[in-house]
């Protein structure tokens, strides 16, 4: 895979919904063309939808140094502990985005578009 690649799979131009594989969430998404990830989440006050502020959680994605898989590195800040988490993008099926975990085989999550 190559640079030019990644974006034939991510939209930097759409947010996507971010849905564990048992769970349904309130948080989003949106890739950004220098490699960040910008997170949002849904207010319980008008059900808008916001930017979470980078020092509770931000992210950034590349190619692995194998230029095969494209990688999600988040960082999550959490009042029981946080810090980086790796996944990896294992599936697409129409431009729905599917990751696991660095050291697991299992799927984890679904990038769903919203727009």
């Amino acid at each position: 895979m190559k640079i030019n690649d990644i974006f034939s799979t991510i939209d930097t131009t759409k947010i996507y919904s971010i849905s564990p594989i048992d769970k349904e969430t309130n948080s989003f998404l949106q890739f950004k063309k220098n490699g960040e990830i910008i997170y949002f989440s849904k207010t319980n006050y008008n059900n808008s939808i916001v930017q979470v502020p980078s020092k509770y959680r931000k992210g950034k994605y590349y190619l692995d140094k194998d230029n095969k898989h494209i990688v999600l590195r988040e960082y999550f800040k959490h009042p029981q502990g946080g810090g980086w988490v790796k996944k990896i993008l294992s599936d697409k099926n129409n431009d729905i985005l599917v990751f696991r975990f660095e050291n697991s085989c299992n799927e984890r999550i679904k990038l769903i578009p919203l727009n």
